[in-house]
């Protein structure tokens, strides 16, 4: 898990996402959004749970922040993620950085590639 800054509208949010590389798209909850925000405004997408279950997905290219960088990638937001965290995927993400994961420190480090 990490925390990431995603612009919705005018307003920074901060989330703590799993980074999933099995995951094509960011997912987040729509609890996130401000109520000003239609995020099923997006384009419709959709995506499998590692369980089988296939997620509606409204996506939308927002601001998002790590660490210090800020650019600009697909977030989707679905209300059929049920999984009790949001989900930092690959597409806009994996290909701006080298991700390590060092499972036995529980540790995952992101350096950047552009």
């Amino acid at each position: 898990m990490i925390p990431i800054g995603i612009r919705i509208g005018q307003e920074w949010r901060t989330a703590q996402v799993y980074v999933d590389s099995g995951s094509m798209y960011t997912i987040l909850a729509p609890s996130l959004v401000p109520g000003s925000f239609d995020w099923k405004a997006g384009r419709n997408a959709q995506a499998t749970s590692g369980t089988g279950q296939t997620l509606a997905v409204f996506l939308h290219d927002l601001d998002i922040q790590i660490g210090n960088d800020r650019f600009v990638a697909p977030v989707g937001f679905s209300s059929d993620l049920k999984i009790g965290f949001d989900i930092l995927g690959r597409r806009g993400i994996f290909d701006r950085y080298r991700i390590e994961f060092n499972e036995p420190k529980r540790f995952v480090s992101f350096t950047s590639v552009k």
